[in-house]
């Protein structure tokens, strides 16, 4: 009576592991691209987007606790540099909006990222 070939016997073989590693490469060759979530990886490129978007978007985001108490918008903006580099891009605007929105930025700012800070440094 033959005995069968078990997964242990057929992954000892050194061909076994050259197919998956061959496999998983293609696979992997073949996943489209991730987009970036980390919004501060490059500021100055998300502020741009950023200020594209109605002032009315950002506003319902940033009071929205839940966004942040559920880690979406700290996922978005881990240091929150590129929330800085937009409440400084929207200094330059003189509109009721803009200032408004840079008040509630500038709240936000301080509230979750300066306060993480020195508690981390403490």
């Amino acid at each position: 009576m033959e005995t069968p070939i078990g997964l242990s016997t057929y992954l000892d073989s050194g061909h076994a592991w050259d197919l998956i590693i061959k496999w998983l490469g293609e696979w992997k060759a073949s996943l489209p691209d991730l987009p970036e979530l980390n919004f501060d990886y490059d500021p100055a490129k998300s502020c741009e987007i950023m200020c594209q978007a109605d002032r009315r978007v950002w506003r319902r985001a940033l009071q929205n606790e839940a966004l942040w108490n559920e880690g979406v918008l700290p996922v978005l903006f881990p240091t929150g540099e590129a929330l800085r580099a937009f409440a400084q891009r929207l200094a330059e605007y003189d509109d009721i909006p803009s200032r408004s929105l840079r008040n509630l930025l500038d709240d936000c700012i301080e509230k979750r990222y300066s306060a993480a800070a020195s508690a981390g440094g403490a």
